[in-house]
C-alpha cells in the first residue's frame, strides 16, 4: 500500500515580507481553484484570507502613511523654488546691465555644478545651499534679490528631511512590529490548513486533494529555491520534504494544531 501524499514544509521565517505574502497568496489562489469544499476548508479559508489581507496592509502601510503625502507636497514646493532660482538667474545671465549680469554669472558657476540635482535631490540641495552661502555668492544673490528664495529653499529642504525622518520612524516603530504579528497569524492559519488537508489525504483521499498537495509542495519548492539563492537556511536539492504531522480531520477546537513540531523546521 502506497503512502498517502502529504504537504511538506518551508522555512517561512527565512522569507522576505514580500516573498511571504506572495507565497500565501499563491496558496490561497490554489485553494479557490480546487474549491474550499473539496479541501474541507470551510472553517479555515475565510480566516486565512483575512490574515493575508492584514499582512498585505502592514507590508504596504509605509506607502500610505500621512508623512508620505506630506513629503510629496513638500517636494513639489521645493522643486518649484529650485526651478525659479535657476530660471531667474538664467535670465540675469543675459541681462544688459553688467551690475546684474556679473553676479548672475558667479551664481551660475555654482548652479552648474548641481545640474543633476534631481537625481539625488535632498543631499545635493544640502551641498548647493552650502556653496550658495559662501560670502561672495551670498552677496551676488542679494544683488539679484534671490537670497529670499534661497532661504525659502533651505526651509523647504529642512522640512522635507524632517518629514523623511518621521516616516522612517513610523515604519521602524510600527510597521515592522505589526508585520511580524501579522505573519505569525498567517503562518498559524496555514499550519492548520496543511494539517487538515494532510489528514484528509490519509483518511479520505481524492484526486482534488492529491493535486492540491502536489501544487503546494511545488510552491514550497519554488520559495525554498529563492531562500537558498539568497543564502538562507535551506537547500533546493532536498527532495524528501519533512511532512506536517497528520491529525484527525476534525481537530479539537481548543487545541486545533495538536502537539505538532514547528513547520519552519525543514
Amino acid at each position: 500500500m502506497s503512502l498517502a501524499k502529504q504537504i511538506g514544509s518551508v522555512s517561512k521565517t527565512a522569507l522576505t515580507n514580500a516573498g511571504h505574502m506572495n507565497m500565501n497568496n499563491e496558496i490561497y489562489a490554489r485553494i479557490l481553484d480546487t474549491t474550499v469544499a473539496a479541501l474541507h476548508l470551510e472553517a479555515l479559508a475565510p480566516g486565512y484570507k483575512e490574515c493575508i489581507d492584514r499582512e498585505a496592509e502592514c507590508v504596504n502601510r509605509v506607502t500610505k502613511s500621512a508623512s508620505t503625502a506630506q513629503l510629496e507636497a513638500k517636494d513639489k514646493e521645493r522643486d518649484k523654488t529650485l526651478q525659479f532660482i535657476y530660471s531667474m538667474n538664467g535670465s540675469y545671465k543675459v541681462c544688459p546691465d553688467e551690475t546684474l549680469r556679473t553676479p548672475a554669472l558667479l551664481v551660475d558657476s555654482v548652479l552648474r555644478a548641481y545640474d543633476k540635482i534631481y537625481a539625488e535631490e535632498t543631499a545635493l540641495i544640502d551641498g548647493l545651499l552650502l556653496d550658495l552661502a559662501k560670502a561672495d555668492v551670498s552677496e551676488a544673490l542679494k544683488t539679484l534679490r534671490l537670497d529670499t528664495y534661497v532661504a525659502q529653499l533651505k526651509t523647504l529642504n529642512d522640512a522635507y528631511k524632517a518629514l523623511d525622518i518621521t516616516r522612517t520612524d513610523e515604519y521602524s516603530a510600527r510597521v515592522k512590529t505589526d508585520t511580524t504579528k501579522a505573519r505569525k497569524a498567517t503562518d498559524e492559519t496555514l499550519d492548520l490548513i496543511i494539517q487538515r488537508v494532510n489528514a484528509y489525504a490519509v483518511l479520505e483521499p481524492t484526486e482534488a486533494i492529491n493535486a492540491f498537495i502536489d501544487t503546494v509542495n511545488q510552491i514550497f519548492r519554488k520559495y525554498k529555491n529563492l531562500i537558498a539563492a539568497k543564502g538562507g537556511p535551506t537547500s533546493p536539492s532536498k527532495s524528501d520534504d519533512k511532512p506536517y504531522p497528520t491529525p484527525d480531520p476534525a481537530p479539537d477546537p481548543e487545541n486545533p494544531g495538536g502537539d505538532s513540531e514547528s513547520p519552519d523546521e525543514i
